[in-house]
C-alpha cells in the first residue's frame, strides 16, 4: 500500500509522520527522510517539537540495504519525499519490486513557491492507494487551511515569474534570506493579483 500525505510548508506533515511512527512501530516501522533535507542532525523534527530519529537517504533504492535481515520491517515512513533523487520511471520500478513488501507512507511538499507540482511527489501521487492534502493555518490571515508554500526573498515575496533556483531550504544564501510562510488562498491572491 502506498500512502502519500502533502501539502504546503507549516501544514504539518512532520507531525503526522512522527504520530504514524509512534502508533506503527511496535509492528516494525523505519523512518527515513532526504539527506537534502535533514538541518537537525539525522533527525526529522516537526515544528511543534516532536522529533524522530531518520536514516538519511537519496533514493528509495537506498531503503533495503538498511532493512534489517529478520524481515522484522512492514512500514516505511519517507519525510520529505519531494527531495529525492530519482526519475518517475525509477520510482514505478522501485514499487513495482517492493509494493508487496511493505506499506509505504510519503510525506512531503506537492508544489514549489511558484506552484508548480514536485514532480516526483506527482509520480507518486499517480501510483498511490490512498492520498491526504492537508493544510494548516495561513501565516498572513491566520484562517485555515493554508494552500501554498510563500517564500519570502529578504522578507519581501519572491517573483514568481523570474526563472532561479526552486529548491532552497529557510536560511542565509549570499545576500538574500530565504524565509517560508503557509499561505491561504485569498492571501496568495492579494499578493500575486495581476493588474
Amino acid at each position: 500500500m502506498i500512502t502519500v500525505i502533502s501539502g504546503p510548508v507549516k501544514a504539518g506533515k512532520s507531525k503526522r509522520l512522527i504520530e504514524y511512527y509512534e502508533q506503527l512501530k511496535d509492528y516494525g516501522a523505519m523512518v527515513f527522510s532526504s539527506k537534502f533535507s535533514l538541518t537537525h542532525g539525522e533527525d526529522v523534527v516537526s515544528r511543534y517539537g516532536t522529533s524522530v530519529k531518520a536514516i538519511p537517504i537519496n533514493s528509495l533504492f537506498d531503503i533495503p540495504s538498511h532493512i534489517p535481515s529478520d524481515k522484522s520491517v512492514f512500514h516505511i515512513l519517507v519525510d520529505e519525499f519531494q527531495f529525492l533523487q530519482m526519475s518517475t520511471g525509477e520510482l514505478k520500478a522501485f514499487f513495482d519490486k517492493y509494493y508487496y513488501y511493505y506499506d509505504f507512507y510519503l510525506f512531503g511538499l506537492n508544489k514549489d513557491y511558484r506552484r508548480y507540482p514536485f514532480k516526483l511527489m506527482g509520480s507518486a501521487m499517480a501510483l498511490a492507494d490512498n492520498i491526504k492534502i492537508i493544510g494548516g493555518y495561513c501565516d498572513i490571515c491566520g484562517q485555515e487551511p493554508s494552500k501554498y508554500s510563500l517564500r519570502l526573498e529578504n522578507d519581501k515575496p519572491a517573483d514568481i515569474d523570474k526563472e532561479g533556483q526552486v529548491i532552497l531550504l529557510d536560511g542565509e544564501y549570499e545576500d538574500v534570506k530565504i524565509d517560508y510562510k503557509s499561505i491561504c488562498d485569498d492571501c496568495w491572491r492579494k499578493i500575486y493579483r495581476k493588474g
